[in-house]
């Protein structure tokens, strides 16, 4: 299953590659961007994308260098306000979205050169799970079990007590 794209920046058309692999019934949002400019600084670094993300799959962003992958992503996840378009969860604009509720449908780990000190990889995992959890930030039954699934779907369960 390959996502849809449409952007009128050529560089964007042959540098960014979205691919969406089917992983069994996993629940995640349907997002969807259309016509989204965004950029730093008055430098647009995303011009005119739009794209639908089904239900049901893993995304990976491909691309060099500066072809906008983590520009993309940041728009996605509301870390970053676009200049022009929209990003949409469910049918829902994102920027509509109380916090809580768009927390509850993603969540974004940065690439960085060094992990969260003093967290296992079971640890990260759970934080996940905040979002979802009862009064105090508690995590219930469920909880847990969503973080074994996250871990077994991922193949690295054996690395949950590893220091990340």
């Amino acid at each position: 299953m390959t996502a849809n794209i449409r952007s009128s920046d050529a560089y964007v058309q042959q540098r960014l590659l979205a691919v969406a692999i089917t992983m069994g019934d996993f629940m995640g949002a349907v997002r969807t961007v259309t016509d989204l400019m965004v950029g730093y600084n008055g430098c647009i670094v995303v011009d005119h994308l739009s794209l639908r993300i089904a239900r049901g799959g893993i995304t990976a962003l491909a691309g060099p260098n500066g072809s906008g992958k983590s520009t993309l992503l940041k728009a996605l996840a509301r870390l970053l306000n676009p200049s022009a378009g929209a990003v949409y969860l469910d049918d829902r604009a994102i920027t509509s979205m109380p916090t809580q509720a768009v927390a509850r449908k993603l969540a974004i780990l940065p690439q960085g050169p060094v992990a969260p000190a003093g967290l296992t990889v079971a640890e990260l995992v759970e934080q996940g799970r905040y979002p979802h959890a009862g009064p105090l930030r508690m995590l219930r039954r469920r909880d847990h079990s969503a973080i074994r699934e996250a871990l077994a779907l991922t193949d690295t369960t054996q690395f949950a007590h590893r220091p990340t």
